[in-house]
């Protein structure tokens, strides 16, 4: 069974935020955020340096591209930069289901008191 939804491209809006499909060019703009130790202090894994870089975005386009998940690119509206990132993730065709999360933001994105 395949999952229509992975083959098309989803853009998600509201006021504040853009979610675009991560196989986007913008993806090269994480280098802004993305090497901050304490974004993955739990996440199983880290990105410090360019080469890390470029492994994230070629193994989440590949996951894309066997259907494991559907990402996204977080843009904030306020400011036109990429925030962060999250997805559609552990899709699972057969049950049509799967989870939403593995979201992560930079620094100077997060909620200030």
């Amino acid at each position: 069974m395949k999952v229509k939804i992975l083959k098309s491209d989803i853009q998600l809006e509201n006021d504040r935020v853009l979610l675009l499909p991560f196989d986007n060019p913008r993806n090269e703009e994480l280098k802004d955020i993305i090497f901050d130790k304490e974004i993955w202090e739990f996440m199983g894994m880290s990105v410090n340096n360019e080469q890390g870089l470029k492994n994230y975005i070629a193994k989440t386009i590949k996951d894309k591209n066997n259907r494991l998940c559907y990402p996204f690119l977080i843009i904030d509206k306020e400011t036109d930069k990429v925030a962060g990132c999250t997805r559609f993730g552990n899709v699972n065709a057969a049950s049509k289901k799967c989870e939403i999360g593995w979201t992560w933001y930079g620094q100077i994105f997060k909620a200030r008191d």
